[in-house]
């Protein structure tokens, strides 16, 4: 019952940066923001995260995702995909893991970045970045 009441009404002596529930629940509604802004822009490049909780994230928002063989193995890696392989591809991470995971495109644009704030609390920023060559 308390974890309910919190979800609804976050109890203040619970402090944000150990907000798990809220944390969550804010991390779908980034989940699902990204989801609308790739159908809403015909984005159709194949997506990559380099974790298997934001490739499962935007699975279930109905976005086709591949986990990057970088970090903590999962389901999405027993038959894993070559992000190099590609054309174009968009890439959702925090803001700062980029920088050195993708060296085989010429470049990027930044189409938006997600920051995920739980009561004020900023714990991270995902951006959302398509890779060309």
């Amino acid at each position: 019952l308390v974890l309910l009441v919190h979800l609804c009404s976050p109890l203040s002596m619970v402090p944000p940066n150990k907000d798990r529930i809220t944390r969550l629940k804010v991390y779908n509604e980034v989940g699902k923001e990204v989801a609308a802004d790739l159908k809403d822009n015909g984005i159709d490049d194949k997506v990559f995260t380099p974790t298997y909780q934001l490739a499962s994230l935007l699975n279930f928002h109905g976005i086709p995702t591949q986990q990057m063989n970088v970090g903590r193995a999962s389901q999405y890696l027993l038959a894993p995909a070559d992000p190099c392989a590609e054309q174009n591809i968009v890439l959702l991470t925090v803001t700062q893991e980029h920088q050195n995971l993708l060296k085989c495109f010429s470049g990027f644009d930044l189409l938006k970045e997600y920051p995920l704030n739980v009561r004020g609390h900023l714990g991270a920023t995902y951006a959302l970045r398509r890779y060309y060559r």
